[in-house]
């Protein structure tokens, strides 16, 4: 049961290295061959781990040099993905991705050299010593010379992760919510394009990270003989890995699928400042052009669309939802098209709640659910019975 448990997140990664690279060979997608690349460090991470619990003591030098590269390319290659799902033309950036990579890859190099290099310089009998001691009982005592400063270099690996997974973390966090705040104001109908799952897969994998380091403080010697113990880590990566590797298989939606013209900030006219259009003028022309044409009906609705319509941008539209309501552009259009599913229900008592939510404008009935709750505190079936 221990070698099932110590691969198990080795072949799940492995598993999701095969499929996601046959789906880049026939799609191209640049994502996809990052997501790869990720799922390749993290399976040799993982080889490192499998050599450890089962005592392939003699290679373990080698793995433990890959274990401690790769522990510090995980995440650097996991935010370069979330980079690319979330920032606007970061795809074809390559100079800013060569800049990242320089800087994230950097502390996996250089640590790895030197415990390569010290592991070389070792004598078989210090070798032996360290990994007994160090690796498998977290031990200092007896190391002395190059096995002291081997264990000191482990231990710097370990606070440049610590410092790593925070930074990372922030910053991947904030790219998501930015990403998730232009598309509530680009889109009316936000289905499948915001990255929710990869936020909480990012939110579950720093937790795992501190899964990793109170198992590192408890020993991960003391995961040896207790089977039990091993399959808590065991389970919750081979699961988290294996949702990174679906969820980023099913991501069809990023900010490379959004127009230019969507990304681009518009600023006012000449004409515009010229007018002088006030935002409580441009509230009462939006709100007819949305009650009298029933613009909030279209799927698909864009700000940009609205914008065409009323001659004016996407920023003066954005600040007017803003000062109108208090609402991303998202949230204005769903209370209309509810309150509009709720005019329907009171007129035509016999139509379904699929009826009522297509005429609505919606084309998941999970969304129209969603929003009605949000909207009115109740269910459509409940609302209909009262």
């Amino acid at each position: 049961m221990t070698t099932v448990l110590s691969i198990l997140p080795m072949m799940v990664c492995a598993f999701w290295s095969i499929v996601l690279i046959l789906d880049w060979s026939i799609t191209h997608d640049k994502l996809r061959l990052w997501l790869w690349q990720f799922m390749v460090v993290a399976m040799l991470l993982y080889v490192g781990h499998a050599v450890f619990f089962n005592h392939y003591t003699s290679i373990v030098p080698f793995t433990n040099t890959l274990y401690c590269a790769c522990n510090l390319l995980v995440f650097p290659l996991y935010h370069v993905y979330i980079k690319g799902l979330s920032v606007p033309h970061y795809l074809d950036n390559r100079r800013q991705q060569r800049h990242d990579r320089c800087i994230l890859f950097l502390p996996a190099l250089v640590i790895s050299f030197i415990i390569g290099i010290l592991y070389l310089m070792m004598s078989s009998a210090e070798r032996s010593d360290f990994i007994e001691n160090y690796l498998y009982h977290n031990d200092f005592s007896g190391l002395h010379g190059t096995t002291f400063l081997q264990a000191v270099v482990h231990q710097i690996a370990k606070l440049c992760f610590a410092i790593q997974v925070i930074i990372i973390f922030i910053l991947g966090f904030r790219n998501l919510r930015q990403y998730k705040r232009f598309i509530d104001n680009t889109y009316a109908d936000t289905e499948n394009k915001r990255l929710e799952k990869v936020q909480t897969i990012l939110i579950l994998f720093v937790g795992g990270v501190f899964l990793a380091f109170v198992s590192n403080i408890i020993g991960r010697w003391r995961f040896l003989d207790d089977t039990s113990l091993l399959a808590i880590p065991s389970l919750f990566f081979s699961t988290l890995l294996f949702m990174i590797g679906y969820v980023g298989s099913r991501t069809v939606f990023s900010i490379s699928n959004v127009n230019d013209n969507e990304l681009t900030p518009s600023s006012p006219s000449i004409a515009e400042n010229d007018n002088e259009q006030t935002t409580s003028s441009l509230a009462v022309s939006l709100e007819q052009l949305m009650d009298e044409r029933q613009l909030y009906l279209q799927h698909d609705l864009k700000i940009s669309d609205v914008a065409a319509l009323l001659y004016t941008n996407r920023t003066y539209i954005q600040h007017t939802i803003q000062e109108l309501s208090g609402e991303s552009f998202t949230k204005y259009v769903n209370r209309k098209r509810i309150e509009y599913a709720i005019e329907l229900q009171k007129k035509h008592p016999e139509y379904n709640i699929e009826t009522i939510a297509t005429r609505s404008g919606y084309t998941h009935l999970g969304t129209f659910y969603r929003n009605y709750k949000i909207v009115t505190g109740k269910t459509p079936a409940k609302a209909s019975i009262l």
